[in-house]
């Protein structure tokens, strides 16, 4: 019922509160990430571990980044509309910069667990995805203001969020 009230408020107050607020990306990835992976596990086992907890940040984190990549194209009319995100607040280019380096991190806390004996060797499956994250982050960074440039980039990460979450998924399982 956490997740649920949680996720259920932030839906209510994305935007209204949270989106004005430099908070919309860190609801969604929590929310639409995190929680996802958490309230799934917790309603088949009936607990949580370290270890899932460990496996919902890149979920997470590639959540609020779809909605961060995806901002990049609107921020003008988000800002007109009274939004606060962190396009707006950081300006696209350095936006972009911030994506390149949080996708990196998605990808090195999954590293991080491997080597630290946290998650099965398994979820390095999900660095099948590095191709893709490649060229959504150049794409970012190359094309952070140009939208009809800036469209295969905004693909390739949802190519990313999808995959990367599907390979987790069968790594978990075949663990």
């Amino acid at each position: 019922m956490v997740f649920v009230a949680i996720g259920g408020l932030c839906t209510v107050l994305y935007t209204r509160v949270l989106a004005k607020l430099l908070l919309g990306e860190l609801a969604a990835g929590l929310t639409l990430g995190s929680f996802v992976v958490l309230g799934t596990y917790y309603a088949i086992v009936g607990s949580l571990s370290p270890t899932v907890v460990w496996l919902s940040i890149p979920p997470g984190i590639l959540t609020a980044l779809l909605l961060l990549l995806n901002e990049l194209p609107d921020a003008d009319a988000d800002r007109r509309g009274g939004r606060r995100h962190l396009v707006i607040v950081l300006g696209r280019r350095n936006a972009a910069v911030l994506y390149v380096v949080a996708l990196a991190a998605s990808y090195l806390v999954l590293a991080a667990g491997v080597l630290l004996g946290r998650l099965s060797p398994w979820v390095l499956l999900a660095m099948l995805t590095t191709p893709l994250a490649l060229k959504a982050s150049i794409g970012a960074l190359r094309h952070h203001s140009t939208l009809d440039k800036l469209v295969p980039a905004l693909g390739a990460n949802v190519g990313v969020v999808l995959a990367t979450d599907l390979l987790l998924a069968v790594a978990y399982f075949i663990h």
